[in-house]
């Protein structure tokens, strides 16, 4: 899977949970900071890969597949700005880039 799958799943998972509902693909498209076409796109690429499910007029909701990796993506992410914060004392500004182009190449073995 690549790097771009992953971060769509990761995010379409942190704002279903935070939303409890389907999500709109305007409110991912402003989230990931995207055009409007790129997110079709990618929904119709994860919607026949069955990671999500797209309900018109309502938005897509996580598969179990789809959820599972979202689920592990959010958990690498954040496991990786707790480790570049406490352990190596990295600035706050720079956390989240760091961490989020450390969590596609962690395997499961390192975490």
């Amino acid at each position: 899977m690549n790097r771009s799958l992953e971060n769509y799943l990761k995010h379409i998972f942190k704002l279903q949970k935070k939303e409890n509902k389907a999500v709109k693909p305007w409110i991912l498209s402003k989230h990931l900071g995207v055009s409007s076409p790129s997110v079709s796109e990618m929904i119709k690429k994860l919607s026949q890969e069955k990671y999500l499910d797209y309900i018109p007029y309502k938005g897509v909701k996580l598969t179990k597949k789809g959820q599972s990796i979202g689920v592990l993506m959010l958990r690498k992410y954040r496991l990786w700005k707790t480790y570049l914060y406490q352990e190596l004392h990295m600035p706050f500004d720079r956390l989240s880039q760091e961490a989020e182009a450390l969590e596609h190449d962690t395997s499961e073995t390192l975490l």
